[in-house]
């Protein structure tokens, strides 16, 4: 362990991410993969996967199947899903319009 931190200490400003990219290389990476495709794209895939779920809970608690759930719960669960839904949406929001607006580095 201290021959490796030593080596580390040593060289630390030559250490380069393996992969040579970084941020910029995951960016570059999901873009080749989805190649402007939705279909493509494993965020697409994972937001797919998740939906069941959430269809799930919020059919249970308005009870559409299931058993009764009690108003307190039913009013915890229907807070959380809409702080849920409107913190996705400002993140998404959020997040478009800053990528947007940032310039490349030279």
């Amino acid at each position: 362990m201290a021959a490796a931190t030593k080596a580390v200490e040593s060289n630390w400003f030559q250490l380069a991410p393996a992969d040579g990219g970084g941020i910029a290389g995951a960016r570059q990476a999901d873009a080749a993969m989805s190649g402007n495709d939705m279909m493509h794209s494993p965020s697409f895939w994972v937001a797919i996967a998740l939906l069941p779920l959430v269809y799930m809970i919020v059919g249970s608690v308005v009870g559409l199947f299931g058993t009764p759930w009690s108003e307190d719960v039913r009013s915890a669960i229907a807070n959380g899903v809409v702080g849920m839904v409107i913190g996705a949406l400002a993140g998404y929001y959020f997040g478009q319009t800053t990528s947007r607006n940032r310039t490349q580095a030279p």
